[in-house]
């Protein structure tokens, strides 16, 4: 009996929970049998049965798969503010800068590891209890435990699209940090008034401490979102519209 599959067209069809499975299984492995497994987590087949489709349907089931993770088009995902689970509506923290300490340490200790993803966006989203308009109110944060469990099944694209917002805020943090330091460290090689000499004489050693301080930071964070992103089965993949076996 032919195997029966489920292809998602977007990432909106794949969950938090598969994408887990997926990494979690298939880091130790390659080649053909991460075809496999890629085939039984997303498209909700048995790993056996997948043994039974023809090797170029599985390809071209793949290289779809594949696309949908391409990293220009997962950098190019705009905040998704909004969605829902099982018909409860979740809203992200309506204003960042009102975050408390509590969802901060939260967020700062689960987001960089999937294995805990659901937990982080446990922090970031909680269920709308009132909206007007364009604006919402959330529930207030009683832990990350809370909804953690339910937010295993949130689409993939709502957690790909707040990884990417960070990690934009990131760069951007960095882009103004770096720009600040060499208006600074061109004040201290060329004062623009007599005055600023002994001013320019801390920054020439607090520019540096300051990059080295901030770069690997930033590094880190890119590092980990690209590590998440992009994952490829073969050098060479070949492109197809064929989305069904």
């Amino acid at each position: 009996m032919k195997a029966k599959l489920t292809i998602p067209e977007n990432l909106n069809e794949i969950s938090l929970k598969q994408y887990q499975r997926f990494l979690n299984v298939a880091e130790p492995q390659g080649g053909e049998f991460m075809k496999q497994l890629m085939v039984e987590t997303f498209c909700g087949v048995k790993l056996s049965h997948v043994l039974t489709i023809k090797m170029h349907e599985v390809n071209s089931v793949c290289d779809h798969l594949n696309g949908l993770f391409e990293q220009d088009k997962l950098a190019d995902l705009k905040l998704i503010q909004r969605f829902k689970i099982k018909g409860v509506e979740f809203g992200m923290i309506p204003d960042l800068n009102d975050i408390s300490l509590g969802e901060h340490v939260d967020l700062d200790k689960y987001i960089t590891d999937w294995d805990t993803m659901a937990q982080a966006m446990a922090v970031l989203y909680r269920p709308i209890t009132h909206t007007h308009k364009d604006q919402y109110e959330i529930r207030k944060y009683n832990g990350s435990e809370e909804f953690a469990d339910l937010m295993q099944f949130m689409p993939l694209d709502v957690v790909f699209s707040a990884m990417v917002f960070f990690w934009n805020l990131g760069q951007e943090l960095l882009i103004a940090t770096q720009n600040y330091l060499t208006e600074e460290l061109l004040e201290t090689i060329i004062p623009s008034k007599p005055s600023s000499k002994k001013r320019g004489g801390g920054t020439q050693v607090y520019t540096p401490l300051q990059k080295e301080t901030l770069e690997p930071l930033i590094q880190s964070l890119t590092s980990d979102l690209q590590n998440a992103l992009p994952f490829s089965l073969s050098k060479n993949k070949k492109e197809t519209s064929n989305n069904e076996c």
